[in-house]
């Protein structure tokens, strides 16, 4: 080093190759000082810009599932991305439900069949359903020629290029399309006594379970296509009307009804939603969820098909004690009265199982036969289960849809 040689350096002064020694004259390992630590000196930047700052970290890669702000329950609240329906011994807080859930976020896609209506609808504003009315939406409807204020994004220039050259002037073409509006969805419950007998160790369709169940999927599908949602029954003998005016959540128990209505209430409702058209546009769709062990009046369905609405009634039958019976003749059989629920044990006989199997299967087949002379479709649930009756509801979507497209 060419520096100046320092006090106590280890060798003299005229060397050129000396040893670097401490820097101050007789160090020493750091002691208890008085005062505090000495701050490190700043050193000049000569020049040198600042040291660049950290920016964020890139952006973590997109989850499968997207966050939403939860909307609430269609049925009250969930556990567990389960929907309220599947669990035993709930009321019914809503006939919405939540969309199902997984850490707290909503799946990109849910469970749901499409609502397909038999003709265009007249509904709410920016739906998913092609309406009758001319708007903002997919389907071409027609053309016309360009008006004033007409947006830019309407034009067919092809067409309008082709009336250009026919005509040997500037002509322009603009496309209307229908617009996509939401129909609204109504529920009409049958709470009559058959409709409460729960599932045993014979039968394995709950039919209470099976009634939260259509209405936690009627509620989903509807929500997936931006429906309002509306429900009825005659569980205390009066009606019990929630229309469908707005996607408040109801309140916990609203929808905890008892089976008590009588055997007249399928027809009852239908009357009564005949005299609040006024919430039931056209091609409003109405479920009515019944086992229909009473045969329906097809007086009363056919002034209801009057006023354009889209009737889809929901059969919930045990398949194999209702639609038909097991050959058990010889054997006693548990019995659950429907209203006191007392268990008496009934022993039937070979002639007595056939007979009701002729029975259940005449009504069976008179049911499906009115039903189709009504050009309705019905659901048939025989299930409580969320998966089996999704199936039984897209199996009606398909021949809605097949429907749809021998008239077209």
């Amino acid at each position: 080093m060419d520096r100046g040689a320092r006090p106590r350096h280890a060798h003299d002064r005229g060397r050129r190759h000396r040893q670097l020694g401490a820097r101050h004259a007789r160090a020493q390992p750091r002691r208890p000082r008085l005062g505090g630590a000495a701050r490190a000196p700043l050193r000049d930047t000569r020049r040198r810009r600042a040291a660049v700052r950290a920016r964020a970290h890139a952006p973590a890669p997109l989850p499968p599932q997207l966050p939403r702000r939860d909307p609430g329950s269609r049925l009250g609240h969930s556990e567990r991305g389960r929907p309220q329906a599947l669990h035993r011994g709930r009321s019914e807080a809503g006939l919405r439900h939540r969309p199902r859930r997984a850490c707290g976020r909503v799946g990109v896609t849910a469970a749901v069949f499409p609502l397909i209506p038999r003709r265009r609808v007249i509904g709410l504003a920016f739906g998913g359903v092609r309406s009758v009315r001319r708007g903002v939406g997919s389907d071409i409807a027609s053309t016309r020629e360009y008006r004033p204020g007409d947006d830019v994004a309407w034009m067919d220039w092809a067409a309008s290029a082709k009336l250009s050259a026919a005509r040997g002037d500037d002509e322009f073409i603009v496309r209307e399309r229908f617009a996509d509006e939401a129909p609204r969805v109504v529920v009409l419950c049958d709470r009559r006594s058959s409709m409460s007998i729960p599932a045993s160790k014979f039968r394995t369709l709950d039919k209470p379970r099976a009634i939260l169940t259509a209405l936690d999927l009627i509620g989903t599908s509807a929500h997936a296509a931006r429906s309002l949602t509306g429900y009825l029954d005659y569980a205390h003998g009066e009606a019990y009307w929630r229309p469908p005016r707005s996607e408040r959540i109801a309140e916990p128990g609203a929808f905890d009804r008892p089976f008590q209505a009588s055997a007249d209430t399928v027809s009852r409702g239908l009357a009564f939603l005949g005299d609040h058209r006024r919430d039931l546009p056209t091609q409003a769709f109405v479920f009515v969820l019944s086992d229909f062990a009473v045969p329906p009046d097809l007086d009363a369905w056919q002034r209801a098909l009057e006023h354009q609405w889209e009737l889809v009634p929901v059969v919930i039958q045990d398949p194999v004690w209702e639609r038909t019976f097991p050959d058990v003749g010889g054997i006693a059989i548990p019995y659950t009265h429907p209203r006191s629920g007392l268990v008496t044990p009934i022993h039937v006989t070979h002639r007595e199982a056939a007979r009701l199997r002729a029975e259940h299967e005449r009504r069976w087949e008179r049911l499906v036969r009115d039903f189709r002379s009504l050009g309705i479709e019905a659901v048939e649930v025989g299930s409580h289960e969320y998966a089996d009756m999704l199936a039984s509801f897209l199996r009606w979507a398909d021949l809605r849809q097949m429907w749809r497209g021998a008239v077209a």
